[in-house]
């Protein structure tokens, strides 16, 4: 992890990588008449391209403008 410029020194926090084991769920069959297709099951939808509640730490560097999240890689 790299810290950006401009970034407040604070210690850093072992907790920044979250594994979350999930499962089981069916995955996507080939959806015929279905408009629109779906990207993901719908039990992992939530878990992929929700947004969590932000952290105590989030809150303090960015206050009421905290960035969204976004998926990076799966």
């Amino acid at each position: 992890m790299t810290r950006q410029p401009g970034s407040s020194d604070v210690t850093e926090d072992d907790n920044w990588l979250q594994i979350e084991t999930l499962g089981p769920f069916t995955p996507l069959d080939a959806q015929f008449s279905v408009y629109p297709k779906k990207t993901v099951p719908d039990t992992l939808h939530e878990t992929l391209f929700g947004q969590p509640d932000p952290t105590e730490a989030e809150r303090a560097e960015f206050g009421d403008h905290t960035p969204p999240l976004a998926t990076y890689a799966v």
